[in-house]
């Protein structure tokens, strides 16, 4: 990862569960905040989206 995202937007969308997510949901959690961790502390805002739809509508509004 860059060593600066000061100013960009992150958006995680259509994030795939892994099949060891099943036995240990919170893996799932840890992961994504693990990603939110390395995205904020690069100066970069997160934002996950669960629906792609709902990006593009994001994405068209700017």
């Amino acid at each position: 990862m860059p060593p600066s995202l000061k100013g960009l937007d992150v958006i995680a969308t259509n994030v795939v569960r892994l099949p060891d997510d099943n036995r240990d949901p919170q893996r799932y959690t840890r992961r994504i905040d693990g990603w939110r961790t390395l995205v904020e502390a690069a100066g970069a805002r997160w934002q996950v989206i669960s629906d792609p739809a709902d990006a593009v509508a994001l994405l068209k509004d700017r």
